[in-house]
């Protein structure tokens, strides 16, 4: 499909493949989906009437579909009609969602248009700190403001907040160490069942003890974090982000996405809070079947 820049001017990854169709009818790969755009480059290409084409992209109108019903619903006051179109809402996040192949990358997509609050000069700071550490990050944010929807937080200024201020915090996090080494560093963590003094040590490297704390990077369930909190002491919201922090690493192609992972089991949270996220997107599935 011939690429309208119009689509891909406010995103920060590119949302397909986009290919360069050279006079010689080569095709040459300008920008991969998922890796961070070169606005730059590919507007001197369109300005130069380059023909530009993208392979297994989003779906646009879906997705501006969506946001607008999301539009809808934080306008709505009325609380029964506000209600109603969250059900909506969550239907079409679980057809979209559970039991396909739609990736996190497409549902991080979908996160940045409802929730990010965001402008380019913050944008493109995080992406050149390091795409991997972005990513991952993102995986976090956009996963935690659609699970604290789920769970009940109608508030669209909430889980803007919610969405915005977790991935900055995460992304100020260890400004002051390597960020090849501040990665391994994460990755280790969010492998540890439980924390030992020693995990500790040099944990003053990723900030203050407020930043550290927001997070939630450095809690476990059975009290052994840097707090010592264990899951009876922490809210819903901060349950499921110590779950998150836990579920996403670097790799990209451990996940397909967080409702598919949720369904299946496959996020490392509490039982009480897992079934709760499941119980929303089961009885949207249970609708569906019954309507059709």
């Amino acid at each position: 499909m011939k690429l309208n820049f119009d689509h891909i001017k406010n995103e920060i990854m590119s949302p397909g493949n986009i290919f360069w169709k050279k006079n010689n009818g080569s095709d040459v790969l300008i920008s991969k989906k998922g890796d961070v755009l070169n606005h730059q480059f590919i507007k001197k290409l369109v300005t130069a009437d380059c023909n530009l084409f993208i392979v297994d992209g989003i779906d646009y109108d879906h997705h501006n579909s969506m946001y607008a019903l999301y539009v809808k619903y934080s306008e709505e006051l009325l609380m029964r009609d506000k209600i109603k179109l969250r059900e909506e809402l969550i239907e079409k996040l679980q057809v979209e969602f559970v039991g396909t192949s739609k990736s996190q990358f497409e549902f991080n997509q979908l996160a940045w248009k409802f929730f990010s609050k965001f402008n380019q000069v913050e944008t493109l700071a995080f992406t050149e700190k390091d795409s991997a550490l972005f990513k991952r990050h993102l995986n976090v944010a956009s996963s935690y403001a659609f699970c604290a929807f789920l769970l009940g937080y109608y508030e669209s200024s909430f889980l803007s907040n919610l969405f915005t201020t977790t991935l900055k915090n995460l992304m100020e996090l260890g400004d002051s160490i390597h960020v090849m080494s501040l990665k391994e560093k994460i990755e280790y963590l969010r492998m540890q069942d439980s924390f030992n003094e020693g995990d500790f040590e040099n944990a003053v490297e990723f900030g203050s003890d407020v930043q550290i704390s927001k997070t939630m990077l450095f809690e476990r369930y059975d009290g052994s974090g840097i707090n010592h909190i264990n899951s009876r002491e922490m809210s819903d919201l901060e349950i499921v982000l110590v779950a998150l922090n836990r579920t996403y690493g670097f790799d990209e192609d451990d996940h397909t996405n967080v409702l598919s992972e949720i369904m299946n089991g496959e996020i490392k949270c509490t039982d009480r809070i897992l079934k709760m996220l499941q119980r929303v997107l089961i009885i949207r599935s249970e609708a569906q079947v019954a309507s059709a």
